[in-house]
């Protein structure tokens, strides 16, 4: 991690895939909580890089739509697979 943010910067797109894929890595672990607050980060560095519509950010938030339903929280599930869809949907 600290070799990533050293070499790519804290606010790179390599530094947000790196924190998505530690995010899922707990996921998998069952680690929800942790992998929710990693995948926020992730997303706020792809929106402040200006790439809410990058399909790496649609990725992001459906990885986090699936957290929110292991977390029993379907409705908020359901507005981040909204929002991914929107996002692929205008790649088309």
């Amino acid at each position: 991690l600290n070799i990533i943010k050293r070499y790519s910067g804290r606010h790179s797109m390599e530094y947000a895939t790196f924190q998505s894929n530690l995010a899922m890595l707990h996921a998998d672990m069952g680690s929800y909580d942790f992998a929710k607050q990693t995948l926020k980060v992730s997303l706020g560095i792809l929106k402040e890089a200006k790439l809410e519509q990058h399909p790496d950010y649609a990725a992001a938030l459906l990885n986090l739509a699936n957290i929110e339903y292991k977390l029993e929280k379907p409705q908020e599930a359901l507005i981040l697979i909204d929002q991914s869809i929107s996002i692929i949907s205008s790649q088309l």
